[in-house]
């Protein structure tokens, strides 16, 4: 059918009720707004769906969700007589589906909707009482040994969004082949009505439909307890520390676990506190974009307090803000240089903005989604959704994390690369000091996250594993090693602000991050350092790297055709940057990896998953990667630079950006 066929389907189907019927009828004569919500169904993205929450098959909304939960219900079906029923002492429907949800609009409406399509297909479900983390939801599906977990959550996105992640009955996010055999049974449903439903009240008199109080709470709690490394008098517990949950699901839980390990003054942003799905306070509910740190800011400078961190609305990512020490730059005798290597200072790659006139002190170039890229003038535009009728506009957002300059420059917001190496330096020395490092340790990290982690890891003896973007294969990378190497798992992040240790979670974890978090600065404020001041000494011992990224947004079917395009145009020309030779280009969507000018040289094959990512290498072991998102209307670009110094990295970067975007703008805005 048609677009519009589709909607006068609605209108007409005496499936869809009054109120969906009155939205749609609204809608006469807005032939755009008519063809984006119709013109395709919601996409099964990278794990689930995401979308606007609004009437038709290309929005969020009770019907859609329904859709796609019965198709996994038939895929549960069709996996069940496959199931090894020795293992567990119930069958496997029994087993049910744990399902959770954050505080976003119709989050709790979608939740029970999911769940009473599965109990119609007598699948038993376990639905939280109230809002809770997604690594809770994680925690949960493997206590329990569920089949399969579900959380609806659109993450950080903006308040108009809804989502709906699926996870295996590992606890961690379905990988595509599982994904695929589930869009396969969604997309067999053409017929609304074949969806199964029943009441509440009978689901839950049959046993079908449960409800999980905080009794797990307690349980997950414990197990983020005993990823604890140091303890005691290792630390200086009396630190003082803002918290924001961003108006999200970490707010209870990230205060638990910070009382729990004697954490005395932990300071909380009350603005914040109470789920709110509109994120009032804030332009975006995103730890990674350092407005979000506004009102901790001007918490943390009435308090004096050490370090800010924020959480996003599903608590599975943490951004850091630290306080500049006056007198950062000062050599401290904390980490030995390596005998190899000069004494030379490298600079820091913490980047300071100039103070603003804005009365929050936060540069206005970070306030809301028109974030301006310092340091180009290209002509990518900076406004709204795409017309069908026009060439697609841009929405670019530097998504790095830069410094934001407060009163008096007085905090620092680290990069989720940043935070990674600092995490993962302290686990791996503070292990190998108490002697708790094994010798058959790894860590796992994204083809996009910064190689200053393997280089640190190599220090320690300890492996590095890469996947593609995205948890779901960090976590699966995970389940494979330790269960065919039986190697022992350390930590594994991405640049996007997500992090996991231990092994009980599937997920980045923002509960299991807070707390490692404030253990690392509590115990180097113990020894009188703050985290810039130890993020300087790692750049010294091993190098300085310079990353960014940034999110081109181009929404609508004709920002879908450009997003190809650019993928197309740079798989067969790309830019040539002057003395930047490039070695190396990775395409993952063809699974090779090749030299850009003869094929004579070694081509080799990826051992990753097929994938539209594409990350060119140069000869100085820096590179920029282009990668549509699986959720979201955007392309985003990668980029890391490594160099003796950074106003050398620096220059690099900007050169080969401006490159790109040149390029990118003559593909979306030809001449």
């Amino acid at each position: 059918m048609s677009y519009l066929e589709k909607y006068h389907f609605w209108l007409e189907n005496e499936y869809f009720d009054e109120p969906a019927k009155a939205e749609l009828r609204a809608l006469s004569g807005n032939k755009e707004e008519i063809k984006d919500r119709f013109y395709k169904d919601l996409e099964f993205g990278t794990g689930g769906l995401r979308g606007k929450i609004a009437m038709g098959t290309n929005r969020m909304n009770i019907y859609t969700v329904s859709r796609t939960t019965q198709g996994l219900a038939n895929y549960l079906l069709e996996e069940s007589p496959k199931d090894p029923h020795f293992l567990y002492p119930q069958n496997y429907l029994d087993r049910g589906v744990v399902i959770a949800y954050d505080c976003r609009h119709k989050s709790r409406e979608f939740a029970e909707t999911v769940a009473l399509v599965l109990n119609a297909n007598n699948i038993k479900t376990f639905l939280f009482e109230d809002i809770r983390p997604t690594p809770e939801l994680s925690f949960t599906v493997r206590y329990l040994h569920a089949i399969v977990g579900i959380v609806i959550t659109a993450s950080h996105n903006p308040p108009e969004y809804n989502g709906y992640k699926i996870y295996g009955s590992d606890g961690g996010q379905i990988i595509p082949e599982i994904a695929d055999k589930i869009i396969y049974h969604i997309n067999q449903i053409k017929d609304y009505s074949l969806i199964k439903k029943i009441e509440l009240f009978t689901a839950t008199k049959k046993g079908l439909f449960n409800i999980i109080g905080s009794e797990i709470d307690q349980v997950y709690l414990q197990k983020v307890k005993e990823l604890t490394i140091r303890d005691g008098d290792d630390l200086d517990k009396s630190i003082k520390i803002v918290y924001t949950p961003l108006h999200g699901a970490g707010n209870i839980p990230i205060r638990m676990i910070l009382k729990e390990r004697g954490f005395t003054n932990v300071f909380v942003v009350e603005e914040q506190t109470h789920p709110d799905p509109n994120f009032s306070t804030v332009e975006s509910p995103n730890p990674e974009n350092p407005a979000a740190f506004e009102l901790a800011i001007q918490l943390g400078q009435k308090v004096n307090a050490e370090i800010l961190i924020a959480t996003d609305p599903d608590s599975d990512r943490i951004g850091l803000a630290v306080k500049n020490n006056p007198h950062h730059g000062e050599e401290h005798p904390f980490l030995s240089l390596r005998g190899s290597e000069t004494t030379e200072a490298i600079s820091s790659n913490i980047k300071s903005v100039e103070q603003s006139s804005h009365p929050s002190g936060i540069d206005s170039r970070f306030r809301g989604n028109d974030i301006e890229d310092g340091g180009n003038d290209t002509n990518l535009s900076l406004r709204a959704p795409v017309g069908s009728e026009a060439i697609p506009s841009v929405i670019a957002r530097n998504d790095n994390d830069e410094a934001i300059s407060t009163h008096n420059n007085q905090y620092t917001v680290l990069n989720g690369n940043q935070v990674g190496v600092l995490l993962l330096h302290y686990i791996l020395s503070s292990k190998k000091e108490l002697s708790q490092l094994p010798t058959n340790g790894f860590i796992v990290k994204t083809i996009v996250t910064s190689d200053m982690s393997r280089v640190i890891a190599d220090s320690f003896g300890v492996e590095t594993y890469e996947t593609l973007t995205g948890f779901k294969f960090i976590c699966h990378q995970v389940k494979v090693i330790e269960e065919k190497e039986k190697k022992s798992f350390l930590f594994g992040y991405e640049e996007s602000i997500g992090y996991l240790a231990g092994d009980f979670v599937r997920d980045k974890d923002a509960v299991i991050a807070s707390m490692l978090i404030c253990e690392m600065a509590a115990y180097y404020h113990k020894k009188g350092l703050n985290l810039l001041q130890v993020l300087e000494d790692l750049y010294k011992k091993y190098g300085y790297y310079e990353e960014d990224q940034h999110s081109i947004y181009l929404e609508g079917q004709e920002g879908e055709k450009k997003i190809a395009e650019i993928m197309e145009v740079f798989r067969k020309d790309l830019p040539q940057i002057k003395n930047m030779e490039i070695v190396r280009i990775n395409d993952i969507l063809i699974g090779k990896s090749y030299h850009p000018k003869s094929l004579t040289l070694k081509t080799t094959s990826l051992d990753l998953p097929l994938s539209n990512v594409l990350k060119i290498v140069f000869s100085d072991g820096s590179w920029y990667c282009l990668r549509p998102s699986g959720t979201e209307p955007k392309i985003k670009l990668y980029l890391s630079f490594q160099a003796k110094t950074k106003k050398e990295a620096l220059q690099k970067l900007h050169h080969v950006k401006e490159a790109i975007f040149k390029k990118m703008n003559s593909i979306i805005k030809p001449v």
